[in-house]
């Protein structure tokens, strides 16, 4: 378990970055400095929904919509007591004639811990943080949003839900960790999301709207356990979106007696090592494709049936599986040998380039970083995004959404990712690796028009592509995988920080809701 809890910190996304936005103090002041008041005032938040008009251009599109921010409070169904307040912002199209017959889109980040922000303000929103067209440069200031028409608005309501202790998210009373703990689990969070989803149904009379899921990375296991979920309660969805999701911890998370992920990442090992010219320039002159399907060729093949021989494999056989391991990651054979041909993506990132002393992002691997390991807190894609976001999504939240408030932003619920019960998401309940597949299955076992589409990034070294494609074959339906659509970009885990992706995945999407809503 502790292996399990210091890779997940990396592993499952965007809990990696350490900023918050601190809520100001309540502090009394001396006699001298009150001039006549007693105190600061005490950190507050709006006690109503705040409502907002706008118009946009998304898709070619115009679109007048309102715009709804509000912490909204959960209760115990049993004491009726106040357990929380959840923040969200829901963009609803106006002027629709027939509003049963306008999809809903509830979209989640992952951690677990993270908020929001990064598909609100990096994909699917109405504004955009600043980001360079090639995902790759920084930035500068002043991080001022900008229009996005890639927004999904043109298609579909939005709501973007920060779940409890992220975002100004709070339990009841505020920063109780122990009441926190009702909502940080794997089924927990489920339940609890689900209850929001209902809640915003009820109270917004939308409940003939088709409604869609978008969760990226760790919100594809809370995309997965809804999905079954929200059918137990009565609300049946149209389709799901998993953006680099992380389902099954077992294919992400390797230990003494499980090499699956190795075998999975060593398809996005070798992408990245091409597109850092460090392979033989037999292999640079293939198309990054074709580099990444013979790695995945070998992987499947005699790098799967080395390691599934452990210490039977022969000396010769395992100097074999090195040279070819060496052959398509551009590291020597000598490192593959002492590590007994496993290689744990952190220490592939710091040595790719490390005799230059630079080391590659685990979400991005075409990013790059100065130093002479591979640290989380210094990982480039965080390093360009994080107060770029931040800074942009608190000054659109005020200008253009009115919502003022005292509460910090917390972009990483550390509490929360803290205090997990990850054993609620396992399939027995104390034992393996956290999953949710049997509740997507089960899911699409009992709606046989439920579809779900499946983005991944080439470079994607948090959550690799074969990772989420073999975690996804593990469920079981009469008509095989034809429910589900994978689509690879050329980018990382938030490939659509990338502008040549984003106008790809959206155009992927489009094509998919009209899928689902005109069969």
């Amino acid at each position: 378990m502790k292996k399990r809890n210091r890779r997940s910190l990396w592993a499952l996304t965007l809990t990696a970055l350490i900023l918050w936005v601190s809520p100001l103090a309540a502090q009394p002041l001396s006699e001298e400095e009150t001039f006549g008041q007693s105190d600061f005032a005490i950190a507050a938040y709006p006690e109503e929904a705040v409502v907002t008009r706008h118009r946009g251009t998304f898709g070619g599109r115009a679109v007048a919509y309102t715009a709804t921010a509000e912490l909204m409070p959960l209760f115990d169904g049993r004491t009726g007591n106040e357990r929380g307040r959840l923040f969200y912002v829901a963009y609803q199209a106006e002027g629709i004639k027939r509003p049963e017959v306008r999809p809903i889109t509830f979209i989640y980040n992952g951690g677990p811990g993270s908020p929001s922000l990064w598909l609100h303000m990096g994909a699917l929103g109405p504004k955009r943080a600043p980001v360079a067209d090639d995902g790759l440069t920084a930035a500068r200031p002043p991080f001022v949003a900008t229009d996005n028409g890639e927004s999904l608005l043109d298609l579909t309501d939005l709501v973007f839900i920060d779940p409890i202790g992220t975002g100004f998210s709070q339990t009841t009373p505020p920063g109780d960790d122990e009441a926190g703990r009702d909502f940080w689990g794997v089924w927990e969070d489920v339940q609890w999301v689900g209850e929001f989803i209902r809640l915003f149904l009820s109270r917004q009379d939308r409940w003939l709207s088709p409604v869609f899921l978008i969760g990226e990375s760790y919100g594809g296991m809370r995309s997965c356990g809804l999905a079954s979920h929200l059918q137990d309660i009565g609300i049946e969805p149209s389709g799901i979106v998993l953006i680099a999701p992380a389902i099954s911890y077992g294919d992400l998370e390797s230990d003494s007696v499980n090499d699956r992920p190795f075998i999975h990442a060593l398809p996005t090992m070798a992408a990245t090592a091409w597109y850092h010219g460090r392979l033989s320039s037999a292999l640079q002159a293939l198309p990054v494709e074709t580099v990444a399907e013979r790695a995945r060729a070998f992987a499947s093949g005699p790098y799967r049936e080395a390691l599934w021989q452990g210490a039977a494999l022969t000396e010769k056989a395992r100097a074999e599986i090195a040279q070819g391991l060496a052959e398509l990651t551009g590291l020597p054979e000598s490192l593959f040998l002492r590590r007994n041909l496993r290689l744990d993506i952190d220490r592939f990132a710091g040595d790719l380039l490390g005799e230059t002393r630079r080391f590659v992002s685990l979400y991005d691997g075409r990013l790059t970083g100065h130093g002479f390991e591979y640290r989380l807190w210094e990982d480039p894609l965080m390093a360009r995004t994080g107060t770029a976001f931040v800074t942009a999504f608190q000054g659109y939240l005020q200008q253009d959404l009115q919502y003022l408030t005292d509460w910090g932003y917390k972009l990483s619920g550390n509490e929360a990712f803290q205090s997990w019960n990850w054993l609620s998401g396992t399939e027995n309940g104390f034992r393996g690796s956290p999953n949710t597949v049997r509740e997507l299955e089960l899911a699409m076992r009992r709606n046989p028009w439920l579809k779900v589409f499946v983005a991944m990034g080439q470079y994607d070294l948090v959550c690799p592509a074969d990772s989420i494609t073999y975690s996804l074959s593990r469920v079981d339906l009469a008509g095989g995988l034809d429910p589900m659509t994978f689509r690879t970009y050329p980018a990382g885990h938030m490939m659509y920080l990338h502008e040549e992706s984003l106008k790809a995945l959206k155009k992927d999407l489009a094509a998919f809701y009209g899928e689902v809503l005109n069969p």
